[in-house]
C-alpha cells in the first residue's frame, strides 16, 4: 500500500508537480467560494463551461466527478460532500464522500496529489 502525504497552504502553489487536486464541489459544478472559487479561476472559464456543457444534472451527495485542469495542468477530482447544517448524519456522509474520493484516486491510479 502507498503512502498518502498532506500538505498545508495554497492549494494551487502547492499543486505543482501533482497529478490532481481534490476540489470542495458545490452540487451544481460551478465556481463557488473559497477553495473551490481558487481552482475554477486558476483553471480558466474553460473549467466552468467544461462543467456546464458535460454535467446537465446536478452532483449526487458524495458524488465524485473528475475534469480537466485546464490552465492548472493536471486534472481535478470533485466532491460534493455533506453540508453539516443541511445533511443528515452529515459525519457518515462526510465519510463516505472521503471514501469515494479515495476509490476514485486508486482507480485512475494518481500518485501525487
Amino acid at each position: 500500500m502507498g503512502k498518502l502525504y498532506l500538505l498545508t497552504g495554497d492549494i494551487i502553489e502547492n499543486s505543482k508537480d501533482m497529478n490532481a487536486i481534490v476540489n470542495a464541489q458545490n452540487k451544481y459544478m460551478i465556481n463557488g467560494s473559497g477553495i473551490c472559487g481558487a481552482v475554477y479561476r486558476n483553471a480558466g472559464i474553460e473549467l466552468l463551461d467544461y462543467c456546464q456543457k458535460k454535467y446537465l444534472v446536478p452532483m449526487e451527495p458524495c458524488e465524485v466527478r473528475i475534469t480537466p485542469g485546464f490552465n492548472l495542468n493536471i486534472d481535478i477530482i470533485h466532491s460534493y460532500a455533506p453540508i453539516f447544517r443541511e445533511w443528515e448524519n452529515p459525519i457518515d456522509k462526510l465519510i463516505e464522500a472521503y471514501s469515494n474520493v479515495l476509490i476514485e484516486i486508486k482507480n485512475h491510479n494518481y500518485k501525487k496529489l
